[in-house]
C-alpha cells in the first residue's frame, strides 16, 4: 500500500482571484488519493448529537444512493438501535426513517419523522402505535475526537451473454473514507484498506484495489460447465447473482471508532446471505482492537450473562431450555462484537443461534456487569472508572 498512507492536503489559504482554482476540501483529497473519480461520491455521512424525548442521544447518519442508514443510541444506555429509510427518496424533507426491532419477531417499530434545517436535524419520534410522539433535536457535531467520513461508490453489472438481458451479475460497494490529515484518520484508512483484502491485491490505492475484485466476481460468475451455462440462460432469473459491500459508522467519539463491515451476497436459491464484521479501532493509539484487549472474560459468567440477555430479549422463561425460541440450549462468545460508551454488545451471525429470520442476534451487556473483566487499558481509554449504570 503507498497511496492509502499519504498525507491529505489540506489548503487554508483564500483565493481572491476568479482565474485561480479552489482549493481542494479533506473530503476531495481523500478520494483522489484512493484513486477515485470525483463523481464517485455518493452520499454523506454526519455526525449528530442532541436529544430525544429530551434525553442525550448521538446518531450516525449515512446516505449512499437511495438508502439511508441511520445508527444512534441513547447515552444514557449504549444499545445501539439501527434506522433505515422507508421511502426511495433519501432526499424526502420530511424524511421517514424506520427502527429496526431487536428481533424479526417483534412487530410495530418506531418512527422517525425529521427534516434537515441547516446543520440541524429536527422532528419527531412516533410509537409503533402512533400514540406517543417526542420531539427530535439533533445539530451536526464532530468535537470530542471524531473523525469525519466520506462515502464513494462503485457499481457495475455484466450479463451473462451479451446478447440477452439476462442473467446477469452486479456488484455495489460503499466505502467510507476518513478525511483528514492526521495519523489517526490516516490509520484508519489504512484499516479499512486492509479489512476490503487490498493489503493482499497489488494496488496502489482502494479504487485499483476493488477493480481487480469487482473483476474476479465477474470471472467466478462466467466460469460454469456447459451443462450448468444452459440452465442459466434457460432460467435467467433465479441466476441473477448479486454482491454488496457497505461500510456503517457505529461508534465515532475521542478517537475510538466502530464500524459496521456488511457484506450481502446472492448466488442462487431462496434468499441471499449477509454477514457483519465489526472493526472496534483505536485511532489515536493505532490498534485495532482485539477482544482479549477490550475484556479478559470470566467465560463460565459471560456466558450466563448472555443467556440472561437471551431469555429476556426471546422471551423464554428460566425453567424452559434457549430451544423453546431459539436453535440452541447453549450460548457462547461470539466472534463479532463491538463497544459503545456503556457496553459491549456480542454479535451472533444469522443461522449461528437462531433462525435465518431472525437475522442477526445481538447480545448487550452493560460495563456495570462486566467491569471486573475490563482490561485497565480499556477502563482507562473509555473513561470507565466511574461507570455505574443500571441496565
Amino acid at each position: 500500500m503507498t497511496k492509502t498512507g499519504l498525507l491529505l492536503i489540506i489548503v487554508l489559504s483564500f483565493y481572491a482571484c476568479g482565474e485561480e482554482k479552489p482549493p481542494l476540501t479533506v473530503h476531495q483529497q481523500a478520494i483522489k488519493e484512493e484513486g477515485f473519480a470525483p463523481d464517485t461520491l455518493c452520499g454523506e455521512y454526519r455526525r449528530y448529537t442532541g436529544t430525544v424525548a429530551g434525553q442525550p442521544v448521538v446518531l450516525h447518519y449515512m446516505q449512499y444512493g437511495s438508502t439511508v442508514t441511520c445508527q444512534y443510541y441513547y447515552e444514557s444506555q449504549g444499545k445501539n438501535i439501527h434506522l433505515y429509510n422507508t421511502t426511495d427518496n433519501p432526499h424526502d424533507n420530511p424524511l421517514l426513517l424506520a427502527e429496526q426491532p431487536e428481533t424479526e419477531r417483534k412487530e410495530d417499530p418506531a418512527t422517525w419523522r425529521v427534516s434537515f434545517e441547516g446543520d440541524s436535524l429536527k422532528g419527531e419520534w412516533i410509537s409503533g402505535d402512533g400514540a406517543i410522539t417526542h420531539p427530535i433535536l439533533l445539530k451536526e457535531d464532530y468535537t470530542g475526537g471524531a473523525i469525519p467520513f466520506s462515502i464513494v461508490c462503485m457499481n457495475d453489472s455484466m450479463r451473462f451473454t451479451d446478447d440477452r438481458p439476462g442473467p446477469y451479475a452486479s456488484t455495489a460497494y460503499q466505502v467510507l473514507l476518513p478525511a483528514g490529515n492526521d495519523e489517526t484518520t490516516r490509520f484508519v484508512r489504512a484499516v479499512i484498506y486492509t479489512r476490503i483484502g487490498c493489503d493482499s491485491i497489488n494496488g496502489d490505492d482502494i479504487k485499483s484495489c476493488l477493480d481487480v475484485l469487482k473483476t474476479k466476481y465477474f470471472a467466478d460468475y462466467s466460469d460454469v460447465s456447459e451443462e450448468e451455462r444452459k440452465l442459466l440462460e434457460a432460467n435467467s432469473q433465479a441466476f441473477n447473482w448479486s454482491e454488496q459491500t457497505n461500510f456503517w459508522v457505529v461508534y465515532n467519539t475521542d478517537g475510538m471508532v466502530v464500524l459496521n463491515h456488511h457484506i450481502y451476497a446472492y448466488t442462487g436459491g431462496a434468499h441471499g446471505n449477509y454477514s457483519s464484521d465489526y472493526i472496534c479501532i483505536d485511532a489515536v493509539n493505532k490498534k485495532l482492537l482485539q477482544l482479549h484487549e477490550i475484556l479478559q472474560p470470566d467465560t463460565s459468567r459471560l456466558v450466563k450473562l448472555l443467556e440472561e440477555e437471551a431469555r429476556e430479549l426471546y422471551e423464554v422463561q428460566d425453567d424452559l431450555p434457549l430451544t423453546a425460541n431459539m436453535l440452541t440450549d447453549e450460548l457462547y462468545i461470539p466472534e463479532q462484537y463491538y463497544f459503545s460508551n456503556k457496553g459491549i454488545t456480542f454479535v451472533y451471525g444469522i443461522y449461528e443461534v437462531a433462525p435465518y429470520v431472525d437475522g442477526e442476534i445481538s447480545l448487550f451487556i452493560p460495563y456495570n456487569k462486566i467491569m471486573g473483566m475490563l482490561t485497565p487499558y480499556f477502563k482507562q481509554r473509555m473513561k470507565l472508572e466511574q461507570v455505574a449504570v443500571n441496565k
